[in-house]
């Protein structure tokens, strides 16, 4: 279920903190663990992926890649080569060019922030999107892990 105006905790570059940010997202929690009329524990948060709107994306890339390099990005994005980003197709009046998925953001809110007066449940997702995204969850997630550890200093092999 796409949900716009929800509010997650979030990193904020500009300030080199945590906060609260609002916006549209992906909710990944399964629909019974959300339900409030199952009796469960610890059933008040869900996970969420938000949604990085088309042009807010291409907007980040300028500052970073040239016209070619952003191009290449894009379509092996497009070609689903690149595992943390995945594509969501235009949907009128929230997503006007479509928008990415950047599943290295995967986060967690409350589930008051689900329901309140000020959101707005935009879509779900089709059957067929729904098992595309579960793909890619599921290829970035378990994909093989490199032998260097990450955040250590690159050594070269010793000569043989």
């Amino acid at each position: 279920m796409l949900i716009d105006n929800v509010e997650y905790p979030a990193y904020v570059a500009s300030e080199s903190r945590f906060g609260v940010l609002r916006g549209l997202v992906l909710v990944l929690t399964h629909e019974c663990d959300l339900e409030q009329d199952n009796s469960r524990v610890m059933n008040d948060a869900a996970i969420i992926c938000p949604v990085i709107p088309l042009e807010a994306f291409v907007e980040n890339l300028e500052g970073v890649l040239d016209d070619n390099a952003a191009g290449q990005l894009l379509s092996h994005v497009t070609a689903r080569n690149v595992n943390r980003l995945v594509y969501i197709p235009v949907i009128a009046d929230f997503l006007p060019m479509g928008g990415y998925l950047y599943l290295n953001l995967l986060s967690h809110t409350h589930l008051s922030k689900l329901i309140g007066d000020n959101v707005t449940r935009v879509c779900m997702t089709s059957p067929e999107g729904l098992r595309e995204i579960d793909l890619a969850l599921e290829r970035h997630l378990r994909r093989p892990k490199d032998d260097r550890m990450p955040f250590q200093p690159y050594a070269p092999a010793p000569a043989v």
